[in-house]
């Protein structure tokens, strides 16, 4: 029996974190999501050494006119969503006022391309260019002020709302932490992602300090 790679879909940062400790050391573990600073991946799990995984993504870049509307990340992934493409098919998408650049699983590209030609009133046409100069992820750094790490105070800071609606925006389904639909109140771990419907997505890195009246002051990434 001859032994091949196996290649995975996209993995979220903390399943990319956790898939060397499970794989072993026995086999060698490539990730790629396309670019430098990509978030989401592509594993390739192989019992030999390999020199490129970049040939299981494509690039998808398409311009758009931001007259009809200016399109952010939740336009472009509802619509791929909406037509059926599972999230794991899909890596970074990344959205500014005049271009749109997505990676995706190979298979999947020429069906996004047919597919996806409309989003919102703004028409789309994607073309692979695995080639494109990727600015990256774009993110600005926050703090805010917090009396624990609890989720329904970390969510009532960043949604800017109070203890009792962050706990409801919880049980509602609202919240992720780590890409997972958080299903009861928890506490929060350096590194983080927590994603909020209808808010953004954050990264918790560290706690910057305590306040005089025992507050926590904690510094985020916002992603744009």
């Amino acid at each position: 029996m001859r032994y091949q790679p196996v290649v995975t879909s996209f993995l979220t940062p903390s399943q990319a974190q956790m898939l060397p400790s499970i794989v072993g050391k026995s086999m060698f573990v490539y990730m790629s999501g396309g670019y430098a600073q990509a978030q989401r991946k592509v594993a390739c799990i192989s019992p030999y050494e390999l020199e490129n995984v970049d040939y299981f993504i494509d690039c998808l870049v398409s311009k758009y006119d931001a007259r009809y509307k200016v399109l952010r990340h939740p336009d472009v992934l509802g619509a791929l969503l909406h037509l059926g493409i599972e999230r794991d098919q899909l890596g970074d998408i990344l959205v500014n006022q005049e271009e749109i650049v997505l990676f995706c699983t190979s298979h999947m590209a020429d069906f996004i391309m047919d597919a996806c030609i409309k989003i919102g009133r703004c028409p789309i046409h994607f073309e692979i260019d695995n080639a494109h100069e990727v600015q990256g992820v774009s993110y600005e750094e926050i703090r805010v002020n917090c009396s624990s790490l609890r989720m329904d105070a970390i969510v009532a800071q960043l949604a800017h709302c109070s203890r009792t609606k962050a706990s409801k925006m919880i049980a509602s389904g609202l919240v992720k932490l780590n890409d997972i639909v958080l299903e009861e109140n928890g506490q929060l771990c350096d590194n983080d992602y927590v994603s909020i419907r209808k808010v953004g997505r954050f990264q918790f890195k560290e706690v910057v300090a305590t306040s005089k009246k025992n507050r926590l002051i904690l510094r985020f990434l916002k992603f744009q």
